[in-house]
Parts: structure tokens; sequence; C-alpha cells
């Protein structure tokens, strides 16, 4: 058992002072029915996979049984000598050595008195005085006592407003469910009398939706055939510029014009013949069937580091891909979407990918139309175990709205470093207050 102290000279204490089964000397020591003594720790976890005595195997124990040892026996070993781990003071009765450490161990961590005050001050109790001399907290305690007291009361007040609120909900609620069952007698009776009309324009929908669905599994059918058989769609420029690139590099296709149908070559030859470790596919035609195709491949990649896909088509379909895929994938450190319309429903798939990934370090999201709702899911998502350390939102529709939720994110993340929220609708008290927030995390840079 992992103590704060260490006893001065453990080889002099009786042997009949040790547990048998950790062979330390007995802490909280209680008896078996047959008279054995042992740690109630160490005994307790034993009992849980066998009901023998460790000592003499008698059988049945259960932990019920267990009795407190004679008070001569605690006397003893209250009466060890010890010897302090944190400040290494000796001599100390292990009996007493609780009160040592909670009120005269100099290295002991402690908290600031005005922890209740928020100061996140830790560190050890020597130098505690030093630390109050100088604690705003301490010495703005008044203020903050008022203010706090203040908010206390305000938040009260606001409770009391939501319990009316929700009554007033309630009974509202109420009157609806009256209005929708005298709307449903009415609306019966008027389905009675268009029957037949209603069963003939289901008839008509139902075709409609028959010949749409067949439309599509046409076109579904057409884009297999053709992603089936790599040969039909090599572009002879990309066959070009694949074939000059070399293993494990950089591959730019850039401004190429390439689409979905380009996808299987890229991966084919990218991929898994070149096993590029960068991959940018910035500024082409690339929509949600490519990049379904491509986070298949994702999904079993061991080499892609950069992802590139910048200025496409995706949308928040093509994300939803790519986030079921990045849950399986621990290579990708980097992933560029900027440009792509992903929009709030995006942001979200992209939420999970933040919450579960633990590779990716670089996510570029900007300029995608993400506004307050969205960007608050993908900050809820950014707590302390992510691997996120750069993130870009620039160009997007964020506004003040998002201040609380960024500061939150910001206070509980100590991972990222960068983030890039220039070209967005915040007010200049919202940029004001950004910089203020960015100001307080050591080697933080944010972008404005």
């Amino acid at each position: 058992m992992e103590n704060g102290y260490e006893y001065i000279d453990e080889s002099s204490i009786d042997i009949s002072l040790k547990c048998l089964i950790c062979s330390d000397p007995y802490t909280n020591p209680c008896s078996t029915i047959c008279d054995h003594t042992f740690c109630r720790s160490c005994i307790t976890k034993w009992l849980e996979s066998s009901d023998r005595c460790p000592a003499c195997s008698k059988r049945p124990m259960t932990s019920e049984g267990l009795r407190a040892t004679n008070r001569l026996v605690f006397d003893i070993l209250d009466r060890l000598l010890v010897r302090c781990k944190a400040c290494r003071q000796t001599n100390i009765q292990r009996g007493n050595f609780d009160e040592h450490s909670n009120r005269y161990c100099l290295k002991t961590f402690v908290t600031c008195s005005a922890a209740d005050l928020k100061c996140p001050w830790q560190g050890p109790r020597d130098q505690l005085s030093v630390h109050l001399s100088t604690c705003s907290f301490e010495n703005m305690r008044p203020i903050l006592s008022h203010l706090i007291n203040t908010i206390n009361s305000l938040t009260d007040r606001l409770q009391q407003c939501e319990n009316q609120n929700e009554e007033y909900f309630n009974r509202v609620n109420v009157l609806e469910i009256e209005k929708k069952e005298l709307s449903d007698e009415i609306h019966g009776l008027k389905e009675f009398c268009s029957t037949q009309k209603t069963m003939l324009s289901n008839l008509r929908a139902a075709d409609a939706q028959h010949a749409n669905a067949c439309l599509q599994l046409n076109n579904k059918m057409q884009l297999m055939q053709i992603l089936s058989n790599p040969s039909v769609n090599i572009n002879p420029r990309l066959e070009m510029i694949l074939s000059q690139c070399q293993v494990h590099s950089t591959i730019n296709l850039i401004d190429l014009r390439l689409n979905d149908y380009d996808i299987p070559f890229i991966i084919r030859q990218a991929i898994v013949n070149k096993q590029c470790t960068v991959l940018n596919l910035s500024n082409n035609f690339i929509k949600s069937h490519g990049i379904e195709l491509l986070a298949n491949a994702l999904r079993s990649n061991l080499i892609l580091k950069r992802l590139c896909l910048k200025g496409n088509q995706i949308n928040c379909k093509g994300v939803d891909h790519l986030q079921h895929a990045l849950l399986i994938n621990n290579t990708l450190e980097a992933l560029d979407l900027e440009s792509n319309c992903i929009a709030d429903l995006g942001a979200q798939s992209l939420a999970e990918v933040i919450r579960y990934n633990r590779t990716l370090k670089d996510l570029h999201i900007g300029y995608n139309n993400i506004e307050h709702r969205g960007i608050e899911v993908l900050f809820n998502a950014m707590d302390n175990k992510t691997s996120i350390e750069v993130l870009g939102l620039a160009g997007n529709r964020l506004d003040d709205r998002c201040l609380d939720s960024l500061e939150k994110m910001l206070s509980a993340n100590n991972r990222l470093q960068r983030l890039d929220l220039s070209e967005n609708q915040f007010s200049l008290n919202g940029k004001t207050r950004l910089l203020r927030i960015g100001y307080t995390k050591k080697g933080f840079k944010m972008s404005l």
C-alpha cells in the first residue's frame, strides 16, 4: 500500500506485527475467526477470490466474520517510528503521521486559502505564506465575496423566473394538446370525405418515388461500373504526374480538375503503390462519392500523414464518410477541409473525430459557412484528451454567441497551440475578449 511515510528500521519490527499477505506492518488490522491477523484491505481483497484463511487454510471465511484486533496491537503499531517521504523528518510515531502530514509537514501540497474564490495556486506548505503575500484573490476577497453573493442572488432569481416559465409552458402544452385533439377530430371528418382522392394521390406519389428510386439506382450502378474498372478512368496527365513521384513522398494534385472518377486511380497509384505521406487534392471537383472511396482507403492506411481536400465539393455527406474512417485510422495527422460547404452538420461530424481520434493534430475547416451552433458542438468535444494542436476556423460565420463555449474550451484544453478565427463576425468587444482569453494561455497563438 502506498503511504507518505517509510519505516526507519523495518527489519527490526517484530514479524508478528507484519501482514502475511503484503509483508508490511499491519494497517487497520483485523482478525479472522481462526485468530489470524491481517491488514483489513489485504484480507478483504483476498476473500474476493478465496474463502480460505491465508495462514491456516481454514474455511469457510467471509468478510462479515472479520473482527477488530486487540487494542494493544493498534497501540504498538501506532508507536512505530517512521520517516516522512516528503520532508524527510524522522522519529514520527506512525499514529501521529496523519497529523504531521495535515498540519506540520512543510512539503505537503496545500491549496491557497482563497481556493473558494477560484485561486488556482497549489504548492508546498512552506511556500504558502509567500504566495498569500501576493495573492490577488485573497486581497480582493471582500469584493469577490460581494460579487459571488450578488451572482448567487441573481441566479436564484433567474431560477425562479425559469420555474415560472416552465409552469406557463406546461399550461400552454395542455392547451395545445386540447387544440390538437379538436383538430384531429376535424381532420378525421375531412379524411372520411376525401378517402378516394387521398388514395389516388398516394398512388401517384408512390409511382413518382419508385421512378426516382429507379433513377438513383441506375445512377449508382453506372457509377459502380465506372469505379470497378479503373482502366476506363485513367487520366493521362494524372498518370504522368504520378509516375514521376517517389515512394513515401509528397504528392500534389492541385488544380487538375479531378473528379470522383479519378479517385480509384489516385488511390491505387498514389496511396497504395507510391505510399505517399502527404496527398494534396486542393481545388478540384471531388464530391461525396469520391470521398467515400477515399475514406474506405483511409480505414486501413498506415502511411498517409497529411490530407488536403481544400476547395472541393465534399459537403456534410462527404465529411460523414471521413468521420467513420478517422474513427478507425490512427495515422493521419493533418486534414484540410477548407471551402467545402460542410456547414454545421459537417462540423458536428468532425466533433466525433476530435473526441475519439488520438492522432489528428491539424484540422482546417475555414470558409465553410459554419455558425455558432456547429462550432459549439465542436468546442464541446475539445476536452483535454483531444490531440488537436492547430485548428483553423477562418472565414466562417462565427460571432459573439460563440465566446462562452470558446472560453470554456480553452480553459479545459491544454493541447491547442494555434487557433485561427480571422475573417469571422466578432464585434470589437468580442475580439477584445478573445485577445484577453488568448493572453492568459502560455505559448498559445490566436489569429483574429
